[in-house]
């Protein structure tokens, strides 16, 4: 973006647009034939739209993760615009032409094209380069889309690339910055989805994970300073070196062909679902109600599926990753539990009593942290 805004300051080349794109992704020349072609010729009512191309996967090319996502209130995460689609059938390349409009939708920046209308010396991204910034630009801009089969990139799964830190600490703190400088989230409510997710990684004995999403957190509660002024990859890097360490899965003699164990819910009764979510599946209960786990595989779990039924009172849990292989034995540990407790009532407390003064605090520096002033000194440029 700013070299885009240096060119046109030095006379040297006047941009219509500037095109965003991840660096690990896959594309045909098609997608950049058709994104020029569209412009050429766009009507004048369109004219100021981004264009959002779709990030289909690398391992199942046919299939479309999304290409325009937006903001759930009712289950205050994000989400896809459209359903998954699978693009080797006429009718679902068909239906991917209709339109899906939802509000607050944003255009990820695996792919998409910007109107240079929306760029100038204060109005570029905020300092976070990872996660949650192509969500507040569209969000602030109040970004209008056009997307087309053809205009896509391919891209590993998520799930391919799983990563405690990034799912559990850089996506919910940066998230949570997103939300609170951004003021256009609408009712999006990041406890509810705070709450599930550390309570989830209790239950499944994940304490790095709930530990991770403390630390998000924690860093928001420093305030904008945190982000401005903290180097950003050194903290990414040291959050990196906490990840689960995961295993050959072959260590466990578990086979990851059988994927149907990996993914198999077992329900409970109503009273036993009761004492699962009140106990944090046994963590408040005394050792000798917990079921007697000698064997030497326990349930068999995907590594971010939750199954009750399986876990239910056991104190040890194997999970596994069948997209990389890998597997890790997890063992209830009452004495971590009780820490991320204790850490956990200390911040939503801080975080109920702090939050409305740091969403002021936050949104009056925004224009600061938007700016090329900022992002020169902070990038060294």
């Amino acid at each position: 973006m700013i070299e885009t805004l240096a060119l046109a300051e030095r006379g040297e080349f006047n941009a219509t647009h500037i095109l965003l794109m991840d660096d690990d992704v896959k594309i045909l020349p098609e997608s950049l034939k058709r994104t020029y072609a569209l412009l050429r010729f766009v009507k004048d009512e369109y004219k100021d739209r981004f264009i959002s191309g779709a990030m289909l996967f690398m391992d199942k090319r046919n299939e479309q993760h999304e290409d325009l996502g937006y903001m759930s209130e009712a289950i205050n995460a994000c989400i896809s615009s459209k359903p998954v689609f699978q693009l080797h059938l006429y009718d679902h390349i068909l239906c991917n032409e209709e339109n899906y409009t939802q509000n607050k939708e944003y255009g990820g920046w695996w792919y998409c094209c910007i109107p240079m209308k929306f760029i100038n010396k204060n109005s570029l991204s905020l300092p976070l380069f990872y996660r949650a910034d192509d969500i507040e630009f569209s969000l602030r801009n109040d970004a209008k889309f056009i997307t087309i089969n053809g205009i896509c990139i391919w891209h590993d799964s998520f799930w391919v690339k799983f990563n405690d830190c990034i799912e559990y600490y850089l996506f919910l703190r940066n998230y949570l910055f997103t939300h609170a400088i951004s003021g256009k989230f609408g009712n999006i409510e990041v406890r509810k989805r705070t709450d599930k997710l550390f309570f989830s990684a209790l239950r499944c004995f994940h304490y790095i994970g709930a530990e991770f999403i403390l630390d998000a957190y924690e860093d928001y509660l420093k305030g904008p300073s945190f982000f401005s002024e903290s180097n950003a990859e050194q903290v990414f890097k040291e959050h990196l070196a906490k990840n689960e360490k995961m295993s050959p899965v072959e260590n466990f003699n578990v086979s990851t062909k059988e994927t149907e164990k990996f993914y198999e819910y077992v329900s409970l009764n109503e009273q036993e679902m009761l004492l699962y979510i009140e106990s944090n599946n046994g963590h408040e209960l005394p050792d000798h109600l917990l079921k007697d786990d000698d064997r030497q595989i326990p349930e068999i779990h995907y590594i971010l599926f939750e199954s009750p039924g399986k876990q239910f009172m056991r104190k040890k849990l194997l999970f596994v990753n069948h997209n990389t292989d890998t597997a890790v034995l997890r063992t209830m540990d009452k004495e971590k539990y009780a820490g991320l407790m204790v850490r956990y009532r200390t911040l939503m407390q801080r975080y109920e009593t702090e939050n409305d003064i740091l969403v002021k605090i936050y949104q009056s520096v925004a224009p600061k942290l938007y700016s090329e002033k900022f992002w020169r000194n902070y990038l060294g440029i």
